[in-house]
């Protein structure tokens, strides 16, 4: 059994994923975040670079 884990911001990865989970047959499994990330790109750009600058403990919940 294949199984293809993915996480996609704005679509394009998802959209590989699903092209490759109809090639091999997979099972398929989108990682999502708790909050969602903005839209807009450049709204989603200033999210992901003030998360990253979190402590890792505040990123992981660790």
């Amino acid at each position: 059994m294949n199984l293809i884990i993915y996480f996609s911001a704005e679509g394009h990865t998802k959209k590989a994923a699903f092209k490759l989970h109809e090639l091999i047959s997979s099972e398929i499994f989108e990682i999502k975040t708790e909050i969602p990330y903005p839209d807009d790109h450049k709204k989603l750009l200033e999210a992901a670079k003030k998360q990253w600058k979190k402590p890792r403990s505040c990123r992981t919940g660790k």
